[in-house]
């Protein structure tokens, strides 16, 4: 039977904006239908341990990606923001042995599934703001050096700049960057990063708006 539903207190201040025409930070699971209370359902102790896992490895889905290509966007921040919401809602609940072993067990699995090294999972943990950027700047040169090796129509196609391949908003707002895109947007070839290129695409369809 369809109810009528209202969003977790966990969704507040994480909402999304937009218009007819774009939208920016819709995440279902966080601020939209998905994220919607069901009392009907009482979890028990078990499944509250894994939904505290799930949120962990959501975060560390984002976070990892953040290490490893320093790009980052507000549907992601909308994602942790929540995460951390529920997860201090289960420490609030569990023990704290019960939550050191969760997520200890979340992020061997997070580790397991992306066979991160132990060098690289020390340095995401434990690393400095130097040794973050030499991470980074090692992937990017692995980026560019497979780019180079790689004689796909991708790569003649992304060698040749087409100014009419402007970077666009999907319909949740994250940034789509086309591989022909002019340099200028290239972010993984010197070019500006995705934060800049989102901010230059809001302001042209603020100024849209405004006409």
């Amino acid at each position: 039977m369809d109810k009528k539903r209202k969003l977790s207190s966990d969704s507040e201040g994480l909402g999304y904006w937009g218009n007819a025409n774009f939208v920016v930070g819709h995440v279902s699971e966080v601020n939209g239908t998905e994220a919607s209370e069901i009392p009907e359902f009482v979890p028990t102790k078990h499944e509250l341990i894994q939904l505290a896992k799930y949120w962990i490895g959501r975060s560390l889905d984002n976070d990892f990606f953040y290490f490893t290509y320093a790009q980052t966007g507000s549907s992601e921040w909308r994602t942790n923001k929540y995460a951390d919401r529920r997860i201090d809602r289960a420490a609030e609940i569990l023990s704290e042995d019960e939550m050191k072993q969760l997520i200890a067990e979340a992020e061997k699995d997070f580790k397991e599934k992306y066979g991160i090294s132990d060098e690289d999972w020390n340095i995401f943990k434990n690393g400095s703001k130097e040794e973050w950027q030499a991470h980074q700047d090692k992937v990017q040169q692995e980026i560019m050096t497979q780019l180079s090796e790689t004689d796909s129509p991708r790569k003649l196609e992304a060698e040749t700049e087409d100014e009419s391949a402007i970077p666009f908003l999907d319909q949740n707002g994250e940034v789509v960057i086309p591989h022909n895109c002019p340099k200028k947007y290239r972010w993984w070839d010197d070019g500006q990063s995705i934060e800049e290129t989102r901010a230059e695409l809001l302001r042209h369809l603020d100024k849209l708006d405004r006409k």
